[in-house]
C-alpha cells in the first residue's frame, strides 16, 4: 500500500556514529548527501545517498550500528546491510606540451604514463563496471568507455605531436564539464587525474574557477605535475598539491626517473551500494515515519 504524500512526511535522518564522522577542532566531519526518496513499496521506504568522510574520501564498508535511523524521534536499531558494486567514472585528462615528449634514460615521460595506463587496462574485466575517458588539448577522445579492449585502442593509437603543442586549462575544462554531464545519467562516482606541466600563473588562475565547479560536485582530482623535482616547493608546486588533497586526491611530481602510483589507486576501483532493510513499527497515518529500507550508494575508498 503507498499512502499519500499529505497523510505522512518521511523524516530522513542517517548519521554516521562518532567513529566515522569524528570531528575534531577545525576538522570537516563528512557529508551525506540524499539522492532520492521511495515510498512506493510502503511500509518500506528506500532513501539512496552518498556519504563522504573527513578527508573528502567515499565511506566504505559501513557495519550495522554506524548508520542512525529514526521513526517519530525514536532510534531504529533492527536493520541489515547488503553491498553490491556498480562501478567508477574515471576521466584522464592530459594537458598536452613540450614537457611530456622529455626523456629519461631514453624513455619519453609520456610514454612512461601511457605505461601506467596500459597497464591498469589490462586489469580490468570485460565487460567493465567502470567508464575510462581520455580528454586532451582538442577534446574527449572518442571511443567505448565501457570496453577495456577499446579504452586500450585509444590509448594505443594516442600519438600526440608534443612538441608543438600548447598547453592549457581546456582539458582539464573539458573533462570537469563531461563529467559533470554524465553524472546525471548514473550516479557513479567520479575521479580525475589530471596530468600537466608546471601552469603559467595566468593558467593556474584559470583552473582555481575549474576545479570549484569540480569540488562542489565531489569529484576527486589527482594531480600528476611532470617535470623536475625541483618544482616541489614552489608555489605552484603547493597550490596543485592543495587542490588534490581538498578534493579528496592526490599530488605527485613526475620527473621520469620516479615509480608512478598505480592507477587503481586513483581510480576508486569500484561503487560500493549498501541496502539497509527494516519493516517499520505500526504507526498512525500522521505519523513522522523514518527510513525503513535505506539504498546506500558508496564507491569504494581509494589509498591516499
Amino acid at each position: 500500500m503507498r499512502l499519500p504524500s499529505r497523510f505522512i512526511t518521511f523524516t530522513l535522518v542517517i548519521m554516521l556514529l562518532a567513529v566515522v564522522f569524528s570531528s575534531a577542532a577545525g576538522q570537516n566531519p563528512g557529508s551525506i548527501t540524499v539522492k532520492k526518496l521511495d515510498t512506493s513499496a510502503y511500509p518500506l521506504i528506500s532513501a539512496t545517498f552518498t556519504a563522504l568522510d573527513p578527508s573528502g574520501g567515499f565511506v566504505k564498508d559501513l557495519k550495522t550500528g554506524e548508520l542512525w535511523l529514526s521513526e517519530n524521534s525514536a532510534a531504529v536499531t533492527s536493520y541489515t546491510l547488503e553491498m553490491e558494486q556498480v562501478g567508477v567514472r574515471f576521466f584522464v585528462a592530459i594537458n598536452e606540451g613540450p614537457t611530456l615528449d622529455n626523456r629519461f634514460s631514453g624513455v619519453m615521460r609520456i610514454d612512461r604514463i601511457k605505461t601506467a595506463l596500459f597497464n591498469w587496462v589490462a586489469a580490468q574485466p570485460a565487460p567493465a563496471l567502470d567508464e575510462f575517458h581520455l580528454v586532451v588539448n582538442e577534446g574527449a577522445l572518442q571511443f567505448n568507455p565501457l570496453e577495456p579492449s577499446s579504452w586500450y585502442a585509444a590509448l594505443d593509437h594516442y600519438q600526440p605531436d608534443l612538441k608543438t603543442a600548447t598547453p592549457g586549462m581546456a582539458s582539464l575544462s573539458a573533462a570537469v564539464d563531461n563529467a559533470l554531464n554524465n553524472s546525471l545519467q548514473s550516479p557513479k562516482a567520479t575521479a580525475l587525474l589530471f596530468i600537466t606541466p608546471l601552469p603559467t600563473e595566468v593558467q593556474l588562475a584559470a583552473m582555481q574557477e575549474i576545479i570549484a565547479r569540480a569540488k562542489s560536485n565531489n569529484l576527486h582530482i589527482f594531480i600528476w605535475l611532470i617535470g623536475p623535482q625541483d618544482y616541489g616547493g614552489s608555489d605552484t608546486a603547493v597550490q596543485l598539491e592543495r587542490i588534490a588533497r581538498d578534493t579528496g586526491g592526490q599530488f605527485i611530481i613526475f620527473s621520469g626517473a620516479e615509480e608512478l602510483p598505480a592507477i587503481a589507486d586513483c581510480s576508486i576501483h569500484s561503487n560500493t551500494c549498501i541496502t539497509s532493510a527494516i519493516k517499520p513499527p505500526t504507526t498512525s497515518a500522521e505519523s513522522t515515519a523514518s527510513v525503513s529500507y535505506t539504498h546506500l550508494t558508496l564507491p569504494t575508498n581509494y589509498s591516499v
